[in-house]
């Protein structure tokens, strides 16, 4: 496995090598760089005249050379960090690949331009003069999943309920509880990645080991998954060139979050025509109110307000629209419109919604 990476936006297939030049003559030329895919695990037959391999065996999906131009690249020894180190590095756009083929073949060459050298005016070189160059991969990681709107704030992402775009995923590797793009270099430093349309995000070129993969926070928003006391998944990265490795690839690693939920206080206020309110006190007072309340996901319950304050808060609900509706009490007619909403948002009881319900008695006749 070719280990993937993300720069600024697009994606790359990351080959390494490490080149092995003496001091004196530090120019090394790259003549040829190309890359093939195939099923053929033992793949042969590559025809120097033609740079090609037979045909039906391999495609080929990148080239440094184009059909007009005959490409090179110089590199400098001066760069190298030792052996066994990786001096520069070649990035291949992903979408050229096709993971359909089992196998990815780099056929290279060397030393075939000659350049002057920059420490001894007259003398060229850019031959291999010091063994054989390098190529590897790095062994690295990839994470993905996906960011719900968890509408019930439940932790459970149900069928109806929304990715969100827009959010940053990323792996703590220093356990700060903070994005570090770069490290006190300026190099790359911890992956991460950004929310897609449909809440879907993969992270590239994650370093083998056991870290924490965070989300950052947004304002007004709470995490619902995964929950308490973490608020992380604590994934063990594998080794990407071993396929059978259960983490090597992880998936289906998603983060929940809610705007919280909210409360709804419904309050009941009798109503009676020419002051009959201080004739009939006794009797109104015992008297219990039952109002229908709706609401998002299928919510429907009948609340009871008891005669101390008609009155009743409740604080767990999901935010959203919800609509109320008197049972009417034999003997009394509504008086308030029927149906009457309320719009409920996250947060605690300073962000109550009232609702005022009022009533009359029925007249009657007396002969």
């Amino acid at each position: 496995m070719v280990p993937q990476l993300e720069i600024e936006g697009s994606i790359y297939r990351e080959f390494q090598i490490d080149i092995n030049e003496t001091t004196g003559g530090s120019y090394l030329s790259l003549d040829r760089f190309q890359v093939w895919l195939t099923n053929d695990a033992e793949l042969t037959g590559y025809v120097e005249a033609t740079h090609t391999f037979a045909a039906g065996t391999a495609i080929k999906v990148y080239d440094l050379d184009s059909e007009a131009t005959d490409n090179a690249i110089i590199m400098d020894y001066n760069v190298n960090d030792g052996s066994g180190k990786r001096d520069y590095r070649v990035l291949v756009p992903d979408a050229l690949f096709d993971d359909s083929y089992l196998y990815i073949v780099l056929y290279t060459e060397h030393g075939l331009t000659q350049i002057e050298r920059h420490n001894a005016p007259g003398v060229y070189d850019g031959e291999s003069d010091d063994g054989f160059e390098e190529w590897g991969v790095r062994k690295l990681a990839t994470k993905s999943g996906y960011k719900f709107n968890d509408l019930d704030v439940d932790g459970v992402w149900d069928a109806g309920e929304p990715g969100l775009a827009g959010w940053t995923i990323f792996v703590d590797y220093n356990n700060n509880n903070v994005l570090d793009k770069v490290d006190a270099l300026g190099a790359p430093y911890e992956p991460f990645a950004v929310t897609n349309e449909n809440g879907f995000y993969k992270i590239y070129g994650i370093i083998p080991g056991t870290w924490n993969v965070r989300e950052i926070m947004q304002t007004d928003w709470i995490q619902t998954f995964p929950g308490a006391p973490n608020y992380y998944h604590r994934e063990v990265f594998c080794d990407s060139k071993d396929k059978t490795g259960a983490t090597y690839r992880l998936e289906n690693n998603n983060f929940g979050n809610s705007r919280g939920l909210g409360c709804l206080e419904i309050t009941k206020e009798w109503v009676f025509p020419d002051g009959l309110n201080d004739l009939f006190p006794e009797f109104v007072y015992k008297t219990s109110v039952s109002v229908h309340v709706t609401g998002p996901n299928g919510y429907s319950e009948t609340w009871i307000l008891e005669p101390e304050d008609w009155s009743e808060m409740r604080c767990d609900l999901v935010p959203g629209l919800y609509t109320i509706d008197e049972v009417t009490v034999p003997g009394y007619s509504t008086t308030y419109p029927l149906g009457k909403s309320a719009t409920v948002v996250p947060g605690d009881e300073a962000q109550k919604v009232t609702i005022e319900i009022e009533n009359t008695l029925d007249t009657g006749c007396l002969e």
